[in-house]
C-alpha cells in the first residue's frame, strides 16, 4: 500500500523480500526490519499449501511478534504520508 500512496504500482506478489526490495529506496530506515521481513517471508507462502503446513504454535507465536514489529515501523509511514 505505501507503494501505492508513492504513485508505484506494486507487483501483485506475496514474497516478502521482493516487496521489501521495492520499498527500500522510498522508505527512510526500512532496514531495521529487513530481518524480520526475511523471517516471515517462509509464512507467505507455506499456509498457501496445508498439505505442507509444518508450524508449531511457538513459530505461530514468534511470527505473530514480528509482524507487531512490521506493523510498528510501518503505521507512521502511512499518517506522514497522508499529511503529504
Amino acid at each position: 500500500m505505501y507503494l501505492c500512496l508513492s504513485k508505484i504500482r506494486p507487483p501483485k506478489i506475496h514474497d516478502l523480500k521482493k516487496l521489501y526490495a521495492l520499498c527500500r529506496p522510498y522508505v527512510p530506515n526500512i532496514d531495521r526490519i529487513s530481518l524480520v521481513c526475511n523471517d516471515l517471508n517462509q509464512y507467505s507462502i507455506q499456509p498457501r499449501y496445508p498439505e505442507k503446513l509444518d508450524v508449531s504454535e511457538q513459530d505461530v507465536a514468534e511470527a505473530l511478534r514480528q509482524a507487531k514489529k512490521v506493523l510498528e515501523f510501518i503505521n507512521p509511514l502511512f499518517t506522514k504520508k497522508e499529511k503529504l
